[in-house]
């Protein structure tokens, strides 16, 4: 068999590995979103909405793959295949998921921390409605109300037990640069410059990804989001159809998307312990393996 020929079943092999996850997220919302007759906890709220915009994500992207579900390329005569916008779009994933883990799936150590996510949670809401209404120079009648519920909130996350320790917990080299840098936190949190306070290589450590594995992912990924000259490189040499771009797509497929999507389905079941009937064997097997597979350095074939 040709070479062109092996990359090529590879490839498609990744796609279908996709599909089958992207399709599990659908049956996952059918089970959850579709049943509004419980009571859901607050983490399970916010995990419903994750998984919207993880199942939304997954249709786009099978856009933009060729061979997929929904491509059209095969009826065009396209010269090139948007690669980049799927490492755009990968990478929100695995940004999401972070966000996701840390608010709804790593559970609070004591109820002050519980209390402050929530706050945290719905005061950066109003934080950046209110700037954006700003921005846009808004006249909108709610404006004003949503300016003093904001400034409420924050007066309720200054008094929260848990926020207290994370200030307290700062320390600099001396008296000085510990005030400075307590400051310096308490103001980020104020003007919601931060949404979390782990960073995301701390949450993917938490969450069981390898330090390299999640920085040859990220890195990569971002590369491509900002649009560097690596990017643009990697897009004029960029031809449709050919041995390398389906074994680059095959290694984004394989190395990236399949993973953000195992993940984001093994841990919605922690928050929804019901929806894992919606899970396949096959499916199971491979969010195991993916598991595994994490914990290590991944061999690519990103080049």
């Amino acid at each position: 068999m040709k070479e062109y020929d092996i990359v090529v079943i590879q490839y498609l092999e990744a796609l279908s590995e996709f599909e089958q996850l992207h399709d599990t997220t659908i049956a996952l919302g059918r089970k959850i979103l579709i049943a509004m007759d419980r009571t859901y906890t607050w983490e399970q709220d916010i995990a419903s909405q994750f998984l919207k915009k993880v199942i939304g994500s997954g249709y786009t992207i099978r856009k933009i793959l060729p061979h997929a579900k929904y491509d059209s390329y095969h009826k065009q005569d396209v010269v090139i295949w948007d690669y980049t916008s799927a490492c755009v779009l990968i990478r929100n994933l695995f940004d999401s998921y972070f966000i996701f883990f840390h608010y709804c799936v790593e559970a609070a150590e004591t109820d002050t921390e519980k209390d402050f996510k929530i706050l945290f949670w719905d005061y950066y809401l109003l934080n950046k409605t209110m700037k954006a209404l700003n921005t846009l120079n808004s006249q909108n009648d709610k404006k004003k109300q949503i300016e003093i519920d904001a400034e409420r909130q924050y007066e309720k996350i200054k008094g929260n037990i848990y926020y207290q320790s994370l200030i307290e917990n700062i320390k600099g080299e001396n008296s000085q640069e510990t005030e400075k840098k307590r400051k310096n936190f308490e103001q980020k949190i104020k003007k919601c410059e931060i949404f979390q306070i782990p960073v995301n290589s701390e949450i993917a450590r938490r969450a069981g990804i390898n330090s390299e594995n999640y920085s040859l992912i990220y890195n990569f990924l971002s590369m491509h989001t900002h649009c560097d000259s690596f990017s643009i490189d990697q897009i004029a040499a960029f031809r449709t159809g050919g041995t390398e771009e389906y074994r680059l797509i095959e290694g984004i497929i394989r190395s990236d998307l399949n993973i953000a999507f195992s993940l984001f389905i093994r841990d919605f079941c922690r928050v929804f312990p019901e929806s894992s009937e919606q899970i396949s064997e096959e499916i199971r097997g491979k969010i195991k393996s993916i598991s595994r597979i994490i914990q290590e350095p991944i061999k690519t074939n990103k080049t």
